[in-house]
């Protein structure tokens, strides 16, 4: 978000009837990452990660805040651990205190020793058994730990401590951000989501879909199926009504498997909103026209956009009409 249009865009939010399901800051871990590398030192990202929650926690009311460990220093993850726990423990009451939760999130293997020490369900079990708070909980992205030994049980284990759930799907990555639209790849979506409902998570469900490294058109033409950048490129220089095109193209598309998705978890008590969600996280600013024919060729599609991501905060539609074309909730 703009440090000095904070209040302007969630009070834009909360006038267009969103409501924030999660927040991700800016820093996120304890220690430096691939994607956060500054600043470097623990006691700064700290009291980094505490202003995020001071700042946002009036405007999203009850909202995890998503962290996770950051790359262990020198491949020391004992002491990653430790100190996880250590500055988690000091947090935790801040976050009670502000209305606000802390979810801490697993990452893929791919990533350890990058963004993580923990890559499994069980291991973020334990430190949250460690932290012994419950202002801290879980952030479950099925790309991420999907691959973990009896993972539908794990989920179960999680129960209440579910905070935030977060649904794709895998093929073997092309880059670090390669995920593809749920039904189209290995991740058994299915089996997954009732082991969510019967864990008794009943909260939003995001769906995150990004893709980079991957040209569209070969995807397109040699797998239909996949939706790697639609989302993306709309705010591309050049949008032309042929990329438009393509872009309703995806969006039935997306439709098609959302729906394969929903009827394959069919029969479990939880019915999660993931159906309707969209990213729309590169309508920048120097770009925003893009914004409303892309927000119309999805009702176009019969699509309605649920979850929008915190970029789409620097486009010019915050006070410009686009926000009425969300509905539901902004991650």
């Amino acid at each position: 978000m703009d440090p000095q249009r904070t209040e302007q865009q969630l009070r834009a939010a909360k006038q267009a009837g969103l409501a924030i399901s999660a927040v991700q800051p800016k820093i996120r871990t304890f220690f430096s990452s691939k994607m956060a590398p500054e600043p470097e030192g623990i006691e700064a990202r700290v009291s980094a990660f505490a202003q995020s929650m001071r700042t946002l926690s009036p405007h999203v009311e009850g909202a995890p805040f998503v962290m996770n460990t950051g790359a262990p220093p020198e491949g020391n993850m004992q002491r990653c651990l430790d100190e996880t726990v250590h500055h988690l423990r000091r947090l935790a009451p801040l976050a009670a205190d502000l209305g606000v939760t802390i979810a801490i999130e697993p990452l893929n293997p791919t990533s350890i020793n990058i963004e993580t020490a923990i890559w499994t369900i069980d291991q973020a079990l334990d430190l949250l058994d460690a932290v012994g708070h419950e202002a801290c909980g879980l952030c479950l992205d099925y790309w991420n730990i999907w691959q973990q030994p009896d993972c539908a049980q794990a989920i179960r284990r999680a129960g209440r401590r579910l905070m935030v759930v977060q649904a794709s799907d895998w093929r073997t990555p092309y880059s670090g951000m390669d995920r593809l639209i749920p039904g189209s790849g290995s991740i058994p979506l299915g089996e997954l989501l009732h082991a969510t409902a019967e864990a008794g998570f009943r909260g939003a469900c995001t769906l995150e879909i990004f893709s980079s490294g991957y040209p569209i058109r070969f995807m397109i033409r040699t797998c239909p199926r996949l939706f790697i950048r639609g989302v993306w490129v709309w705010s591309g220089p050049g949008m032309t009504t042929d990329r438009l095109n393509t872009q309703f193209d995806l969006f039935r598309l997306l439709k098609s498997s959302l729906i394969e998705m929903r009827d394959n978890a069919g029969g479990a008590e939880w019915s999660p909103p993931v159906f309707s969600i969209l990213p729309v996280a590169s309508i920048r600013r120097k770009n925003s026209r893009a914004g409303r024919p892309c927000c119309a060729l999805m009702r176009r599609s019969g699509l309605r956009l649920l979850n929008c991501y915190p970029l789409v905060s620097q486009c010019d539609g915050w006070g410009g009409g686009l926000l009425p074309e969300l509905g539901g909730h902004c991650v």
